[in-house]
């Protein structure tokens, strides 16, 4: 890729996520580019930053300059582990060069140095460590003496060393000699190459000389031992060839490929994690009621549907992920239902707790029968049907009066006492008028 392509809004796109990952991302998208895995570490006597501050250069030059995120509370991470960053910086040369910077408060507290061999289409790991106070910097160029390509030099570029003729020193002006030149004799294993020709063993493997011509499927010659095939790290991606351990696969750890969490797995060990759950490979073991791990990968509660494998049938789990009795099933509290209603012993979909309301069989709230009130909201009068009281009545025996009541000029009054004067049995309180009066 033509280095001067990439621009800034290409190379400065970043995403935060749980505890301190990070992504850094360019902008090339091709299957032999390098990631770069990132663990950064508060050193001994390191002011706690809440800004982390990062710089990238490889032999080409500048990749990242001085992007900047902010760091959770201390109390939310795993000490003195500040987090993981995770940066695609495209097609790289030779050596990977990191900077970093903490800041507290906008002002810059500790710092930190490292680098590693890009190895094209492969994730490589470096672990960085921050160290109270500022980075030393000679030639004032903000690059990290350590990892400055020409320390001697001002080029904040890093794109190759200046003409020494052009280069101040000790503040003085340049003496107008060259630079001396040297041949690089081939170097051992583990030393950064670019091809066989600049290795001992005659090797290069994902960017260092290398004991073999090729290392197996999630392995890397640059990894923990470097100029050896070891095997990547757990959940790192493997591009060699483009694909071969990308995208929903990543490296186990131990040298074979497996599906991410949130992949479609039919047994355990398709997973990384060991875990498939409801056919999707799951962070843990996700057992229990109301639990699933669809679509995501996450254990997370079933809420206010079933659940196929632990609560279904008469059972549904509800808002909260608990599992209790569906609409229409008997119960005695509350608490039964995934409604949260109990009404006439029945689960119920809402309080129904309106006058000549009832839950049905269905559960759910239907009016009470006419001429009835079992739950006596209406005085001498029954329900309508309507799912109210009656307002009025007519003959004397009208069913719109409770049984203990009868209809007098429109409206239910009580039932007459013994001995009183009647008309019609339905007046007195036995149910018998005899002789015209109550018995």
């Amino acid at each position: 890729m033509d280095r001067s392509a990439r621009s800034a809004a290409d190379l400065r796109r970043l995403w935060v996520v749980s505890l301190v990952s990070a992504w850094l991302t360019g902008a090339c998208g091709d299957p032999r580019e390098t990631s770069v895995l990132v663990t950064v570490r508060n050193g001994p006597g390191a002011p706690s930053p809440d800004e982390l501050r990062v710089s990238i250069y490889d032999d080409g030059g500048l990749l990242f300059h001085d992007e900047g995120f902010s760091l959770p509370a201390p109390t939310q991470r795993i000490y003195p582990i500040l987090g993981t960053i995770v940066a695609y910086p495209g097609l790289t040369d030779g050596i990977i060069r990191l900077g970093l910077r903490g800041h507290a408060a906008g002002v810059a507290v500790s710092h930190g140095s490292g680098q590693v061999a890009s190895a094209p289409g492969r994730q490589v790991a470096v672990t960085i460590e921050l160290l109270p106070g500022r980075f030393v910097d000679g030639d004032g160029d903000g690059v990290p003496d350590p990892i400055d390509n020409c320390p001697g030099a001002h080029n904040p570029d890093q794109v190759g060393c200046p003409d020494r003729r052009d280069a101040p020193a000790d503040g003085d002006a340049g003496t107008g000699q060259d630079a001396p030149t040297f041949d690089t004799p081939p170097g051992p294993l583990g030393a950064p190459c670019r091809g066989p020709g600049d290795c001992v063993s005659g090797q290069c493997v994902d960017g260092v000389c290398c004991a073999t011509a090729r290392c197996a499927l999630c392995q890397s010659c640059a990894g923990g031992d470097p100029g050896t095939c070891t095997h990547l790290p757990a959940s790192a991606e493997d591009n060699v060839p483009a694909g071969a351990c990308a995208n929903e696969f990543a490296c186990d750890g131990q040298g074979s490929c497996a599906r991410k969490n949130g992949s479609t797995c039919v047994a355990p060990g398709d997973c990384l994690s060991k875990q498939c759950v409801d056919r999707i490979c799951c962070g843990i073991a996700c057992t229990g009621l109301c639990l699933s791990c669809a679509p995501l990968g996450e254990c997370a509660p079933v809420a206010d549907r079933d659940d196929p494998d632990t609560c279904t049938g008469t059972s549904t789990c509800d808002s909260g992920g608990t599992c209790r009795a569906k609409n229409g099933q008997v119960c005695k509290t509350a608490a039964d239902c995934a409604s949260g209603f109990c009404v006439d012993r029945r689960c119920c979909a809402t309080a129904c707790d309106g006058p000549c309301e009832q839950c049905g069989a269905s559960g759910t709230c239907v009016p009470v029968a006419a001429g009835t009130d079992p739950d006596d909201d209406c005085g001498t009068f029954n329900c309508s049907g309507e799912a109210r009281c009656a307002a009025a009545c007519g003959p004397v025996c009208d069913q719109a009066c409770k049984t203990s009541a009868h209809c007098a000029q429109g409206t239910c009054v009580r039932d007459l006492s013994l001995t009183s004067p009647c008309r019609t049995n339905c007046e007195c309180i036995r149910n018998i008028c005899l002789l015209g009066l109550c018995d």
